[in-house]
């Protein structure tokens, strides 16, 4: 269930947001997250303006 609900949530997420969004960029360097069981992102700093 906890897979397939985040699934869901960033969907919805995704579908809201995106259309709002006039520009997106970087507002920093990425972090990677320091594991060697799952690897991913720990920080990404974004910028944003909506429309």
């Amino acid at each position: 269930l906890g897979a397939a609900l985040a699934r869901m949530e960033m969907s919805s997420l995704y579908t809201e947001l995106i259309p709002r969004l006039e520009s997106i960029e970087l507002a920093g360097e990425p972090q990677l997250a320091a594991t060697t069981f799952v690897g991913g992102l720990k920080h990404l700093p974004i910028r944003y303006s909506l429309k």
